[in-house]
């Protein structure tokens, strides 16, 4: 399962396109908070700290992460659950911009890859080629002219219908 999580991980087109083609900050603000999180596991956390703070100065949503700097015993699994959600939810309340980005989904990427199960990756892979799906306006057109729904039905109907499909194909398998 590892390999499959590297894979995810490193082949997502989401992230190849965001972080490798159009180089946003979000790359280096993760592998701070990841470092963060190792160096957590490792029970360095004045270290954990500094990386935590690297991150926080590249971009203030990593935030989420500090009050587990100063638990006395880190849960390593529950932590990666709640930045998934926190992660999740926070690019749709966001008000720092008046769209939701693309990007925001690579938030949650590593998450999912170092959590590993299959289920997450599906609907996170999901998501990310939805949020792949509202550069097609743009891409045919030139334009950023498509409504709010197209751009939300572009981004969120691949994880809904993923979701929707593993829930169904969990009840048929207790039959």
């Amino acid at each position: 399962m590892q390999v499959t999580s590297q894979l995810f991980f490193a082949l997502n087109p989401l992230i190849l396109y965001e972080w490798l083609g159009n180089g946003h900050n979000d790359a280096p603000m993760l592998s701070l908070l990841l470092l963060s999180l190792y160096l957590l596991t490792l029970k360095k956390k004045v270290w954990a700290l500094f990386a935590l703070l690297l991150s926080i100065g590249i971009k203030y949503v990593t935030i989420f992460l500090l009050p587990a700097i100063f638990l006395k015993n880190l849960n390593l699994k529950k932590t990666l659950y709640y930045l998934l959600f926190a992660f999740t939810l926070v690019p749709l309340v966001y008000n720092y911009s008046f769209q939701y980005q693309p990007w925001y989904v690579t938030w949650i990427i590593p998450f999912a890859a170092v959590l590993g199960q299959g289920s997450i990756m599906w609907v996170v892979g999901a998501y990310s080629l939805g949020s792949l799906l509202r550069y097609l306006p743009f891409v045919s057109t030139s334009l950023w002219g498509a409504t709010p729904f197209t751009f939300a039905l572009l981004s969120f109907a691949p994880p809904i219908i993923t979701l929707l499909i593993i829930l169904f194909y969990r009840r048929l398998r207790r039959l």
